[in-house]
């Protein structure tokens, strides 16, 4: 089937990261898109280190709490640079040395056992090597980051309920724009993390 979109409105994203969230810290200075800490070459905080936040004053389908976490970019794909919105998935192999648990990627090469790891959307254009924030649970926080709103790209398969993360078909959606990864549904025994739920059928 070809590959679809989801609106940013129609799902949430289960954070299945280790650690417990900081509730009650303010976001950071620039915002989690800010070049104080994201896309950054040495890391600014700790890896791994997870910030709650809850936004208002949104849509019904964006009101709520969003989670961010903080990671590693390991490598991007070779002709698709990781860009605000591009799905990323724990890499198979830490190549720029970095902590393995903490590395996500946007290259369908190189994320864990074909995208069913771990789920974290790049809140910025970012550098292989370079550290920053990611979303990682909750809403869509694009009444913090507005780059966050709008089209997802699914496997064209996703229906209402829970959601993994899978490599596109490719040559249906534009890669550069939304990137290699996609959102595809829950296949029974397939033992995949689950990446969120939709609300919605895709596109």
């Amino acid at each position: 089937m070809a590959d679809s979109t989801l609106d940013s409105e129609k799902f949430w994203l289960f954070d299945t990261w280790p650690g417990v969230p900081k509730t009650n810290e303010s976001p950071p200075l620039g915002g989690f898109n800010g070049a104080t800490e994201t896309n950054v070459a040495t890391a600014k905080r700790t890896v791994g280190e997870k910030i709650q936040v809850i936004q208002t004053g949104v849509s019904a389908g964006g009101a709520g709490y969003s989670t961010f976490i903080y990671l590693q970019l390991d490598d991007t794909a070779l002709t698709n640079p990781c860009l605000v919105k591009h799905i990323c998935s724990q890499a198979a192999e830490a190549s720029s040395g970095g902590d393995y648990f903490y590395c996500v990627t946007n290259d369908s090469g190189n994320d864990l056992a074909g995208g069913y790891g771990p789920v974290a959307i790049a809140v910025a254009s970012m550098t292989a090597s370079y550290y920053g924030w990611f979303w990682c649970g909750g809403v869509c926080p694009e009444g913090l980051i507005s780059g966050l709103g709008g089209n997802y790209a699914t496997l064209g398969t996703v229906v209402i309920g829970n959601m993994i993360v899978a490599n596109l078909a490719g040559g249906t959606l534009d890669a550069a724009t939304y990137g290699e990864l996609g959102f595809g549904p829950d296949a029974a025994g397939a033992h995949s993390t689950l990446a969120g739920y939709s609300v919605s059928d895709d596109a």
